[in-house]
């Protein structure tokens, strides 16, 4: 529960900082109305923005957009943005393995105080000359595990959950660079649909002209008019009929290309400030996260050393006698 809170709080205070986000009436609402309720359920009946009719770009076959296909232009920008995210992610991840182990080895010492405290007191029992100073030493052990466990709970468990934490936000980050590769990725397929159906326009225009053997007729495209051929589609009236079809998808699929032209350089445009803000936060987040771990680390070795300081004369004191 305490995870999920500080989690929660975490993800809030990123909405509130983002300078994009912060703007939105729908976060600001979230975070001053008194009747948020209502006004969730207002704005789900009356979004802001109409949904948008599915386009040619959605009637394309799977076969041309899918996560198998690979960028010819990839830009360098942002194949060098995907490596320091690369390597920020594999060193959160390095970290919170250490940080995990350094946080099961303080529980394992934590049991161990304790046990060698209960010992000690047992001890004491045993040896009546000396058992004040024994017990002294068992209640200093009892305290020393009680700080273990104080420092783990207060200072590595909410260091681990930052951890985490940031380390989702980072995939986050690289979500929205997927989704800008898909822009770009949508908008070279369709560049290459459009100019494959200009290619289909321009053999046909030149069969009908009378000059096939001018536009590099290839064998696909032989075959393609011998099957028309024999359906009876092989005609004129047909070829034209077929051209007019094709001049019409031509237009469509240029202002499909330009506007995912536009799209795609709308979604790199944003992604370069998405990564700005990414790397302010994250630069923020890590100095509040060691922060926190080296003033919990302190405070730890500072009530240590005065736990220590304060029975090490009390034992320096005990004399053995033979």
């Amino acid at each position: 529960m305490e995870r999920r809170r500080l989690d929660l709080h975490r993800f809030l205070q990123r909405l509130s900082s983002h300078p994009t986000l912060q703007r939105s009436t729908l976060v600001r609402a979230f975070f001053e109305s008194t009747e948020w309720h209502v006004q969730m359920h207002q704005h789900a009946a009356h979004p802001p923005h109409a949904e948008p009719t599915p386009g040619i770009i959605d009637n394309i076959s799977d076969t041309l957009l899918n996560a198998f296909s690979r960028m010819r232009k990839p830009d360098e920008r942002f194949l060098s943005m995907r490596e320091g995210v690369d390597q920020f992610e594999e060193g959160l991840v390095v970290a919170e393995r250490i940080w995990n182990r350094v946080r099961n080895r303080t529980s394992d010492l934590t049991a161990d105080y304790h046990d060698l405290a209960v010992a000690v007191q047992g001890l004491g029992f045993l040896e009546s000359g000396i058992t004040d100073p024994l017990n002294n030493f068992s209640n200093t052990l009892l305290e020393f595990s009680a700080l273990l466990r104080h420092t783990s709970q207060t200072s590595l468990d909410p260091f681990l959950i930052h951890l985490h934490s940031l380390l989702a936000y980072s995939h986050a980050n690289r979500a929205v660079m997927r989704l800008r590769d898909q822009k770009q990725l949508d908008f070279e397929e369709l560049s290459d649909y459009l100019a494959g159906v200009t290619a289909d326009r321009d053999r046909l225009s030149a069969v009908i002209s009378g000059h096939a053997g001018s536009t590099g007729l290839g064998l696909g495209s032989y075959i393609k008019d011998r099957v028309e051929a024999l359906r009876g589609a092989d005609d004129d009236r047909s070829r034209v009929e077929k051209m007019r079809k094709l001049d019409i998808k031509i237009k469509e699929l240029q202002d499909a290309v330009t506007t995912a032209h536009e799209t795609s350089d709308a979604f790199s445009d944003e992604t370069l400030r998405e990564q700005n803000v990414f790397q302010y936060a994250k630069e923020a987040e890590m100095k509040e996260m060691l922060g926190g771990l080296a003033d919990g680390q302190i405070e730890f070795y500072k009530s240590a050393m005065e736990e220590w300081e304060r029975i090490i004369p009390l034992i320096q004191r005990i004399r053995v006698h033979p």
